[in-house]
């Protein structure tokens, strides 16, 4: 089965949303929180001190190739890394993208030059220390991002707030009282009023 590249990026977002829902879940359970206490999902991260799925996967992701740089020439994931075809067509289009372009992709989000990435990887100390730097990073911008995303929501919410928080009336609301239209009530029929007058003089 085949995708386009918005096929794919697509299913990689509903993966990616399935799996931090999935994590959330599970520390909820841990924690004993229950959907009740209305906690977000950014205070359920701190009380568990643990990172999310997003960024424990691309901390992943820089450790592993940072570990196929430093192999030796001749081993075969470094020759798929870095290899590249010597005859060959593609078809018309957009290409698709490779795992260079997402590495690509990911250097970025955490801030690491991508045409220096392979001298810093050459030492492994370093280079897990960038790493686990960037990812502290990419999750501090990621939980930022999301507070402001709630409190913006929130706000949008309830904009009258301000002024129901006030006993006084506002200068640019209006306070008449609306108006009250009665119907009056249409006179009644002619053979109605005789029916009523003949009933009245039965009974008497």
């Amino acid at each position: 089965m085949f995708f386009t590249e918005d096929q794919r990026t697509l299913f990689c977002q509903v993966v990616l949303r399935l799996l931090e829902r999935f994590h959330q879940r599970c520390l909820r359970s841990i924690l004993n929180i229950h959907w009740s206490d209305f906690i977000t999902n950014i205070e359920v991260l701190e009380m568990a001190e643990a990172d999310s799925i997003e960024s424990t996967l691309l901390k992943i992701q820089l450790r592993w190739v940072g570990h196929v740089s430093r192999m030796e020439d001749h081993r075969l994931p470094k020759i798929v890394l870095y290899g590249e075809l010597s005859t060959g067509r593609r078809d018309r289009g957009a290409p698709k993208k490779r795992y260079k372009d997402c590495l690509k992709k990911s250097l970025g989000a955490c801030h690491i030059d991508h045409c220096q990435w392979a001298d810093i990887a050459s030492n492994r100390a370093s280079w897990r220390l960038t790493v686990r730097r960037a990812a502290t990073s990419f999750e501090e911008d990621r939980r930022a991002h999301l507070t402001d995303k709630t409190t913006a929501a929130t706000v949008s919410a309830c904009p009258a707030s301000d002024l129901s928080a006030t006993n006084e009336p506002a200068a640019d609301v209006d306070i008449t009282p609306p108006l009250i239209f009665i119907r009056e009530a249409k006179p009644k029929k002619k053979k109605e009023e005789d029916l009523y007058n003949q009933m009245t003089i039965n009974l008497t």
